[in-house]
């Protein structure tokens, strides 16, 4: 079938493998052999920064949609996956097919603001702060995401909440502090993502384990509590220099200051 010189295909064409460009250099940044002792420290994993829950099914289903494997579900992994789906509609625009293309480029939104956007760039930010000699692979893959989000509006800012997500959560999940204070400081759910280089920083001790124990919170509450209000006010940052994907950043500072809050709190208990 001969490609249609009207309309807006070939602009659509070049648009989508532009950014199946952009997505490989994202992989290429994140390459479990380039990130090596980062994903020592912590794995760019959605389950480990998260956390509080595995997104495998959803994952291995959505690569099954398309013939891709994904694997253990890792940052690059998904890269790569992304690039596929905008190669994927590039060539579906070529080819005078437009339902696969829009099929393609909506999977890859999904993909982007589901599986990816709110815990990869927390762990990029955070990944540059604690180990600079990888700041300017990880925080210019960080920003490659967010200019990503801001295109396809993965998660614009929200005039109001009511009903769009159960009471008591998020767009993150539950936002109540458990019992366990550990395993939430040692979740993007707390507000930040905490690697043992951090930890390192406040005990002294390079070879501190990532988690916290109840001990090491209260000998450090201090440290701990202005972390988090850094932290709090750099989301609140991203927030305004990136609308498309606010909502996240919101909730992330959102997050940030109630931890901060309860470490203070919880100091005279």
């Amino acid at each position: 079938m001969p490609i249609s010189t009207a309309g807006p295909e070939p602009e659509a064409a070049a648009a989508a493998a532009s950014e199946a460009r952009r997505w490989m250099q994202v992989a290429e940044a994140c390459s479990p052999l380039r990130l090596h002792a980062i994903a020592e420290d912590r794995p760019p994993v959605e389950s480990a920064v998260v956390g509080f829950h595995d997104p495998a099914e959803d994952l291995r289903r959505r690569g099954d949609e398309w013939g891709f494997d994904v694997g253990a579900g890792d940052l690059a992994a998904l890269a790569r996956f992304a690039a596929g789906l905008a190669a994927t509609e590039a060539d579906a625009w070529r080819d005078d097919a437009p339902d696969v293309a829009l099929r393609a480029y909506e999977a890859r939104r999904f993909l982007l603001a589901d599986r990816i956007l709110h815990w990869a760039v927390p762990w990029l930010d955070a990944a540059g702060r604690c180990h600079p000699e990888a700041r300017m692979v990880t925080h210019r893959a960080r920003d490659e995401l967010l200019a990503l989000g801001e295109e396809h509006r993965a998660a614009p800012r929200l005039t109001g909440t009511e009903g769009v997500y159960p009471p008591g959560e998020d767009a993150y999940g539950p936002v109540e502090i458990p019992a366990l204070p550990g395993r939430w400081l040692d979740s993007v759910w707390s507000g930040t993502v905490l690697f043992r280089a951090t930890i390192a920083s406040l005990t002294g001790d390079a070879d501190a384990p990532r988690g916290l124990s109840g001990e090491l919170i209260d000998r450090h509450r201090d440290d701990l509590t202005l972390l988090y209000r850094i932290a709090g006010a750099r989301w609140r940052r991203r927030a305004v220099e990136f609308p498309g994907s606010a909502s996240l950043w919101l909730d992330l500072s959102t997050r940030a200051e109630a931890t901060a809050g309860w470490l203070e709190v919880t100091r005279a208990r």
